[in-house]
């Protein structure tokens, strides 16, 4: 992302304003580049031990492990995924309607891959210390407040600070989820329920929100998507926070 300063070069009205860069069809010859980089790489890590058998998806058991804390942290994921569609999708719009060049886009990406990436080293601690109900909760605090000044049109030094709160939106948010699924459900079905967190909160949450949001954006515009989907991520966490409750191991449950 931040090569691609080096890569695009800038282009208003068919006139070049930028020194550097060799077009945009670079972009797709880059990254095909360092895809195929990314495969050879992969061929030097070692094969793990083979499986003797392979688990079949396990509907009937996590049906018994189901319960309301179980299908609210999905439905409560799913919202607030939806409602982050208006950054995944539109972010590099918005930054081009605020006059940002596409060659200087990638730092902003960058900026908030690196604030994901960093909180990964605290992530654990913080729900060691709060738990996973409210680092969940202030994963959509953090996608309520960074959606809600994106409406507003902030300057550039206010988004690079937005940026940051990626480590909320992404990390908190999805590393909470996955930990609250991991406590609640026995070893022996907690593959088949991160899958199913992964399908409904990911598959179908991005699915949905990039076609509410783009709705939005063509009759609204996108002023008022993000702060609609601010809104949709605050009601995600206040319900998250209300009626959800901190999970419980099955072993707690047990000996209770």
């Amino acid at each position: 992302m931040l090569l691609s300063k080096l890569i695009i070069k800038d282009e208003l009205e068919g006139s070049i304003n930028s020194e550097f860069g060799y077009g945009l069809l670079s972009i797709f010859i880059f990254f095909s580049a360092f895809r195929l980089l990314g495969a050879i790489w992969l061929l030097m890590i070692p094969n793990p031990a083979k499986v003797k058998k392979k688990a079949p998806f396990k509907w009937h058991e996590l049906s018994h492990s189901t319960n309301v804390n179980f299908i609210l942290i999905l439905t409560t994921g799913l919202i607030a995924r939806a409602a982050m569609q208006a950054y995944y999708i539109f972010f590099s719009i918005h930054l081009e309607n605020l006059g940002v060049p596409d060659s200087s886009k990638g730092f902003f990406w960058a900026l908030g891959v690196a604030s994901e990436v960093g909180m990964m080293f605290f992530i654990d601690n913080l729900i060691k210390q709060i738990r996973a109900k409210w680092t969940v909760v202030i994963g959509m605090l953090g996608m309520a407040i960074r959606l809600f000044f994106y409406s507003k049109e902030p300057s550039i030094i206010v988004i690079s600070f937005l940026q940051l709160f990626h480590a909320l939106t992404y990390t908190a948010f999805h590393v909470g989820i996955v930990n609250f699924i991991n406590t609640m459900l026995p070893d022996k079905i907690r593959t088949s329920g991160q899958t199913l967190y992964n399908g409904i909160v990911w598959g179908l949450g991005g699915m949905i929100g990039g076609k509410v949001c783009g709705g939005i954006a063509d009759k609204h515009g996108m002023p008022a998507m993000f702060k609609i989907s601010s809104i949709i991520a605050f009601l995600s966490a206040l319900t998250t926070y209300i009626f959800i409750q901190n999970p419980q191991s099955p072993s707690v449950k047990a000996n209770k």
